[in-house]
């Protein structure tokens, strides 16, 4: 037996190949311009332009496949997601910036639309673009890190620690295109990057997708031993290791202490108690005004415009701020959708082995994101890398079916070869 498989127009390679590229450069800006210079020059702002400029450039090269993969969403989870973005084009005029909220619902769709390209692209190129996006986040936190120690209020020159972290997540969140020791490798070193800053919120994020991502794989893969091994080992480990603990008073204090050292436990603004980092007090603050504007919202990345009461870091919250609840009841919904389909692309046999180990890794960042969601605006954010990577996510094609098995020329010809004119199987 052999295995029949079709193969891509070579236009549409090609414009996958352009998204790659377009996708890479967009990231890269976005992660370079991150910093806010004193004085009030927003170079975030203006990263977010150059960005989108190089993305929309390199998909509109070719502005058949950006268009045919925007209209082909024949899928529910795909026409609700172009629902959502209709019902917000459509309440643009009763936003309190009509102007604003239209552009930004363009730019981000345009993001959307051509960052979907990329999935068209050749595996290598996946790869190449983002094993560029992951050495620019790692170079540019390795930098900042060694250039501008932590301070007392933990931040890294102009940086936040929530922000820092987040670009050091974002080459995890990506590391589902490469195997074995390099994925490894990646995580490890992005770990290291975000304890280094303590940062809660995209430290357990990276316990989700790695956690999330390894049992995808391992069921695709048939590996029910490694689950076996690993529920033995936790199950002799954890029981010995309390033991210990409470049996040695010193150790367990040296545990405890270093535990909330590093993760700020203690701490009166960050620790147990504060109402996660003082949000509980901005999330309350937000709620008179939601209710107002319960409905339609005051207009898409309106709290970007809202000088008084700002974002109220929750994505979630933003979301019915900005759209009301028909927006945001029409993207969770897509959410909801999209993660069905990526959970059957997982455990189906009747999807490419490929294809579900690529809808493994988009499975387990969309996972990370919907939770640091809570924590910080980045569903629908396209001036942040992980929002980039949301976006991405998002336009994920529908996985792949596995390829049907085809008749071999001679009943016993282990070569696997077939000549002209066979026919697959079944016919």
């Amino acid at each position: 037996m052999t295995t029949a498989t079709a193969r891509r127009p070579v236009w549409w390679n090609h414009a996958g190949c352009w998204g790659a590229a377009g996708f890479c450069a967009y990231v890269s800006i976005l992660v370079v311009t991150r910093p806010v210079v004193p004085g009030g020059l927003d170079l975030g702002f203006r990263g977010q332009l150059f960005g989108v400029a190089a993305l929309v450039f390199c998909g509109l090269l070719f502005p058949g496949a950006t268009l045919a993969r925007v209209a082909t969403g024949h899928r529910r989870s795909s026409l609700v997601f172009h629902l959502f973005w209709l019902a917000v084009l459509a309440l643009t005029p009763f936003a309190r910036a009509p102007a604003f909220a239209l552009a930004y619902v363009g730019l981000t769709f345009l993001v959307y639309a051509v960052a979907g390209n990329l999935w068209s692209a050749p595996r290598r190129w996946r790869q190449a673009s983002l094993g560029v996006v992951t050495l620019v986040c790692f170079g540019f936190c390795v930098s900042v890190a060694v250039t501008n120690p932590l301070n007392p209020g933990r931040m890294i020159g102009v940086l936040t620690p929530n922000h820092f972290a987040a670009i050091a997540l974002t080459p995890t969140l990506l590391s589902f295109v490469w195997r074995g020791t390099a994925r490894a490798v990646v995580q490890v070193v992005s770990l290291a990057l975000i304890l280094y800053v303590s940062a809660r919120g995209a430290l357990l994020a990276w316990m989700l997708f790695v956690v999330v991502h390894e049992t995808a794989v391992i069921w695709i893969h048939r590996r029910w031993h490694v689950l076996v091994r690993a529920a033995l080992v936790g199950g002799l480990l954890l029981p010995v290791a309390g033991v210990l603990l409470l049996a040695w008073p010193a150790a367990r204090d040296t545990v405890a202490t270093a535990l909330a050292q590093r993760l700020a436990l203690t701490d009166p603004d960050r620790g147990v108690g504060s109402g996660f980092t003082g949000r509980y007090e901005i999330w309350s603050e937000h709620r008179d005004e939601i209710a107002d504007h319960f409905v339609a919202g005051i207009g898409f990345r309106g709290s970007r415009t809202d000088t008084v009461m700002g974002s109220t870091h929750n994505a979630y919250l933003d979301l019915v701020k900005e759209t009301g609840v028909i927006g945001t009841g029409l993207f969770l919904l897509f959410v909801g959708l999209r993660l069905l389909v990526l959970v059957r692309a997982v455990v189906s046999p009747d999807v490419g082995r490929e294809s579900a180990q690529v809808s493994a890794g988009v499975l387990a960042g969309l996972v990370a994101i919907l939770f640091l969601a809570f924590f910080e605006a980045l569903l629908l954010n396209i001036g942040f890398p992980i929002g980039a990577c949301a976006l991405l996510f998002y336009s994920f094609h529908e996985p792949a079916p596995a390829p049907l098995p085809v008749r071999s020329a001679v009943p016993h010809d282990r070569a696997g070869t077939m000549p002209a004119g066979e026919v697959p199987w079944p016919a």
